[in-house]
Parts: C-alpha cells; sequence; structure tokens
C-alpha cells in the first residue's frame, strides 16, 4: 500500500536496493506515475476488482514476450512455468506441463489436464492464449488451443493427445504443420 501509517511505499522502496517484484495497492491515483520510477510491475487503485489482481500477479509471473528488452549483462531467469486460473471461487494453480489442451466456450474456458480432469474459468480463449508460453501452446481451432508437449499425431484435419481427438481447422492446420516441421 502506498499510504501507511509510519512509512509510505514508496519511501520504503527508496530504501531497498535491489527491490522485488511490486504491485502496488491504493486508493490515491496521484502516486501513479512516480511508482513506475521505481520499477513497480503494476499499480492498482482500491477498490481492486480480483480479475484485475489476478492479471497483476500473472505480468509479474508471465512476462511479456512482445516487447524486447534491454539488453543486460545478467542472465534473465526462465519464464515460470506455471499459470493460475480462478474457479469454483478458488485460485487454481497449473503447470504448463499438466495442461493438455483448452477449450473455448465464449466466455468460458475448459482447461483440460493429463489426468482427464477438467476446470471451467471465465476467461476468453483469446486472453488464456496472450498468458500461454507461445512455443508450447497452438491455437489449432477457433475454439481450441493446444499444449504441443503432447501431440501423439496429426490425422487430416484432427490432432490427437494420447486418445483424444482435438480439430483442427483449415485457417489453422498450415500453421500447426510449419510449427511441427520446425522441429523435425
Amino acid at each position: 500500500d502506498i499510504k501507511m501509517p509510519t512509512l509510505s511505499g514508496l519511501d520504503m522502496l527508496k530504501t531497498i536496493d535491489n527491490p522485488p517484484k511490486v504491485i502496488l495497492t491504493t486508493a490515491f491515483s496521484e502516486f501513479g506515475a512516480e511508482s513506475y520510477e521505481y520499477g513497480v510491475s503494476d499499480y492498482l487503485l482500491k477498490p481492486i476488482a480480483f480479475e484485475r489482481f489476478l492479471k497483476a500477479v500473472n505480468k509479474i509471473l508471465i512476462p511479456a514476450h512482445t516487447a524486447p528488452g534491454p539488453i543486460s549483462s545478467t542472465p534473465k531467469q526462465p519464464a515460470p512455468e506455471v499459470i493460475f486460473f480462478k474457479a469454483d471461487k478458488k485460485i487454481h494453480k497449473f503447470h504448463h506441463k499438466e495442461i493438455l489442451y483448452l477449450e473455448g466456450y465464449g466466455n468460458y474456458v475448459k482447461v483440460h489436464n493429463k489426468q482427464g480432469k477438467s476446470l471451467l474459468v471465465l476467461d476468453k480463449l483469446s486472453n488464456m492464449a496472450a498468458q500461454l508460453p507461445a512455443g508450447q501452446f497452438l491455437r489449432v481451432h477457433k475454439s481450441y488451443i493446444i499444449n504441443l508437449v503432447h501431440v501423439s499425431h496429426i490425422e487430416g484435419n484432427r490432432v490427437m493427445l494420447g486418445d483424444i481427438e482435438v480439430p483442427v481447422s483449415g485457417t489453422y492446420k498450415q500453421q500447426l504443420l510449419d510449427l511441427i516441421g520446425k522441429r523435425l
């Protein structure tokens, strides 16, 4: 929080030589610009919607792969291999390797795991795709994203994940074949 009884959140950040990833929460919008000068990962205004909080946490756990970062002599830490989903009034943690595929249902996504269980999450498939590593997960249909680690074979317009059949639409088939071809 920014306004605390004895020391403000920003004052505390100033005292730390190598601060961890920080998400500031406050009811005061005027500190937003200043907070980013101290390397704050996100700035949340109270009251905080849980979805917004979850997005901020995932932003820290899953760094954006789109913008090139500054050249650094320090080695980068490997990207986290987990993702968090909110469902059934709980936050569920999934390791990427556990996810078999995701199935979109409008504003919901069913996440299927290797153990044959599934979890229904209130989110859009496109939002989930942005949070998963592109080299491991691939959209193969408007309603499906697969984990390439679990592909056993491709047959016609379907991809087999063990004994589970997932349709591949013409729109995404060439992208799938190109990606698989690069790994041969």
